[in-house]
């Protein structure tokens, strides 16, 4: 006989279904969208390479290489298995199935914290719309999101049965993070210091953390070098941008992206921010204080991170972005969805997070799946365009950010006027070069190749080309991302 499902537990089962089903319209929207951006165009670009230069070009640039090593993995096998994906969908599929991962965390929640706790989380997971986004994104966020939730939880259980099989969790999925995302390592060193904070409060043996951290340390070595100096290097010069009000303001807003300056955006904002401070309260009064501190915690990380960001570039320069706080984002659910215990003896305060978070999760992924639809009949578009050119034939580019992403998409040669293409992309890219001048582009037509001209808006160099006798025919207008642009013939008149 099956037993009758509690309210909590019917709860659960219908946040389940809703995540689930989402996921599965994710799913379905990936296989048919090879439309990328241009730092997922870094990431396949990189990938074509061996493992081991993947380890070489990750070290002059500002992340580590793990994510890069196991995407390209999961590439292999799904190539070797015979399955008809390119690297856009492998790429996408690798984040959703760590999404998944996510999802099902919410079995252990459920077990240690309750069925309500549970379905908060997972509310959660796909109510905050970057969360989702990151989930079909060819980077490392949503990686670097589960393994720092994994090490989160181990140090959540080492405090409550300090069983030496957490120790362990708190090991691998530590250095999981830490070679995923900067950021990523610096929540776990603040994880790392609230687990050490709780033994020595609880006057626990301290030599099973020490070792962890020791051999944390060690197997972190090789690549704390690597991260020394590259710190040096972003010091002299990085894209991040300049640390002023609107930058700081885009840190907050971004968890609440893409409706932020909306009414959905302060509905959200003033459920999370209130109920938050009542389970506080109530968790004070009634809760073990392992659940205090988790759950606390865990709501304050991102906030933790965001501060220390803002420290370094004070103090440096900017070395903080907005998307840096993905991977605190699970705990931040986790922690929040913990604290939400204190609403467990309340059916009607339980549903208003309950039927918000679901409301807010179907806006946010109707969104979310018309601009990926929009996306991919951009990429459509674009690429039915580029088809038709070969290894021979050269596209002349006056943005280099249009260049890298257009050269995935393409087998022709692509070119950047000056001030030149960086060091990395030559590494990273098989077909980005530096424009050398009008006799590049004779030699190619008078070998009958195609040659191609994508200016900026208001570029003077299209009429340099006709002063120096071409022709520049309209191909058409497309779009990537948020970036419009021309693509012109270049003939001889």
């Amino acid at each position: 006989m099956f037993r009758k499902k509690t309210y909590d537990q019917k709860i659960y089962l219908f946040t389940l279904f809703l995540a689930l089903s989402l996921f599965a319209i994710y799913l379905i929207n990936t296989l048919r969208n090879n439309a990328l951006w241009l730092d997922e165009s870094f990431s396949i670009g990189i990938i074509k390479h061996s493992y081991a230069d993947i380890v070489n070009i990750t070290a002059i640039d500002v992340h580590p290489p793990l994510y890069y090593i196991l995407y390209k993995f999961f590439f292999v096998v799904v190539s070797g298995l015979g399955l008809p994906f390119s690297a856009v969908i492998a790429g996408k599929l690798f984040s959703l199935g760590c999404f998944l991962i996510l999802l099902l965390i919410s079995l252990i929640i459920k077990k240690e914290f309750g069925s309500y706790s549970a379905s908060i989380f997972v509310l959660m997971l796909i109510a905050l719309p970057n969360i989702f986004y990151s989930a079909i994104d060819i980077r490392m966020y949503m990686l670097a999101m589960l393994t720092v939730t994994l090490t989160y939880i181990s140090g959540y259980y080492i405090i409550k049965n300090n069983s030496p099989l957490w120790y362990l969790g708190l090991l691998i999925f530590g250095l999981l993070s830490s070679y995923t995302h900067y950021y990523a390592c610096l929540a776990c060193v603040f994880i790392y210091l609230i687990v050490l904070i709780d033994l020595v409060k609880l006057k626990r043996r301290l030599l099973p953390f020490i070792l962890t951290s020791l051999v944390m340390i060690i197997a972190y070595l090789p690549w704390l070098v690597v991260l020394i100096r590259q710190f040096k290097t972003v010091s002299d010069g990085y894209w991040i941008p300049t640390l002023d009000q609107a930058t700081i303001v885009s840190w907050f807003s971004f968890f609440l992206y893409p409706f932020k300056d909306s009414a959905q955006s302060f509905i959200f904002l003033l459920l999370i921010i209130s109920t938050a401070l009542i389970s506080f309260v109530k968790m004070l009064r009634n809760h073990s204080s392992i659940q205090i501190n988790y759950g606390m915690i865990g709501v304050l990380l991102p906030f933790l991170i965001i501060g220390l960001g803002y420290s370094v570039s004070v103090i440096d320069r900017p070395l903080y972005f907005d998307r840096y706080i993905l991977p605190c984002i699970g705990v931040f659910a986790l922690g929040y969805a913990v604290m939400m215990k204190a609403f467990t003896h309340n059916r009607i305060f339980k549903l208003v997070p309950i039927i918000v978070f679901s409301l807010t999760a179907i806006y946010t992924n109707i969104d979310i799946v018309k601009m990926e639809t929009k996306r991919a009949a951009q990429a459509i578009v674009l690429e039915d365009e580029l088809n038709d050119l070969g290894n021979q034939d050269d596209i002349i580019f006056e943005n280099s950010q249009i260049q890298r992403t257009v050269s995935i998409m393409t087998n022709a040669n692509t070119y950047l006027f000056e001030p030149g293409t960086s060091t990395l992309s030559h590494l990273v890219y098989n077909n980005v070069y530096d424009y050398t001048g009008y006799p590049m582009i004779d030699e190619a037509l008078n070998n009958n190749h195609y040659v191609y001209f994508v200016p900026q808006e208001g570029s003077e160099q299209m009429v340099e080309f006709a002063y120096n006798g071409y022709q520049l025919t309209k191909i058409g207008s497309y779009q990537l991302e948020g970036y419009f642009f021309d693509i012109y013939n270049v003939s001889k008149e």
